[in-house]
C-alpha cells in the first residue's frame, strides 16, 4: 500500500510540476514581455490586448471575436473611425500579431489619415513608399514591436491594412 501511494504521489508532483510550470513559464513570458515593452516605449499590445495573451484571454477583451482558423479569431469593429476586419494571431496559444483589414473604401485620403493616426498612436513612422509591387507602405519597429501600414491597388480596387506584431528575438 505505501508503494501505491507513493507512486500516486509521485503521478500528482509531475502531473502539478509539469502543467504549473508551463504556466509559470508563460506568465514568466508575459511579464518580461510587458517589462521590455515598457522600457523600449513600444506598446504592450493593441486594443486592449497584451502580447502573449491566450485566445481565451483576447475572446474577454475581444467579446465579439469568433474563431476563424486553427489559430486565429476574428472581429468585426470600428478601427480609427472606419469599420475594419480585425484578426488576432496565435502561435501556441500565445497572441503574436494583429492584422487590420479595412472593410469600406480604401483611398490614398483614407490611408493619410489612417496615417496620422498611428503616428499620433505610436510616434513617426517611416515616410510611405511605393513598392516595385505598387503597394504604398510605411511602418515603424520600436524593441521588438511593429507596425506595418499598407495600401494595395489590385486591379483598380485599393485595399488598406494594418498589421501589429512582435519581431523575433534579435
Amino acid at each position: 500500500m505505501k508503494t501505491l501511494t507513493t507512486i500516486i504521489t509521485c503521478a500528482v508532483v509531475v502531473t502539478v510540476a509539469k502543467f504549473g510550470g508551463s504556466w509559470l513559464g508563460t506568465q514568466t513570458a508575459r511579464n518580461n514581455v510587458a517589462a521590455e515593452s515598457q522600457a523600449s516605449g513600444s506598446p504592450a499590445g493593441v486594443f486592449g490586448t497584451t502580447w502573449l495573451m491566450s485566445a481565451s484571454q483576447v475572446k474577454q477583451v475581444a467579446s465579439t471575436a469568433v474563431v476563424s482558423g486553427e489559430n486565429e479569431l476574428l472581429e468585426l469593429r470600428n478601427v480609427y473611425g472606419r469599420n475594419a476586419k480585425v484578426t488576432y494571431g496565435f502561435q501556441k496559444d500565445m497572441l503574436l500579431f494583429v492584422s487590420v483589414t479595412f472593410t469600406g473604401d480604401s483611398s490614398r485620403v483614407a490611408y493619410d489619415e489612417t496615417q496620422r493616426n498611428l503616428t499620433d498612436q505610436f510616434g513617426p513612422l517611416t515616410a510611405p513608399e511605393k513598392g516595385s509591387d505598387g503597394r504604398l507602405v510605411s511602418g515603424k519597429t520600436t524593441g521588438r514591436f511593429a507596425v506595418q501600414h499598407v495600401l494595395y491597388d489590385t486591379w483598380g480596387i485599393q485595399m488598406e491594412q494594418v498589421f501589429y506584431y512582435r519581431t523575433k528575438q534579435g
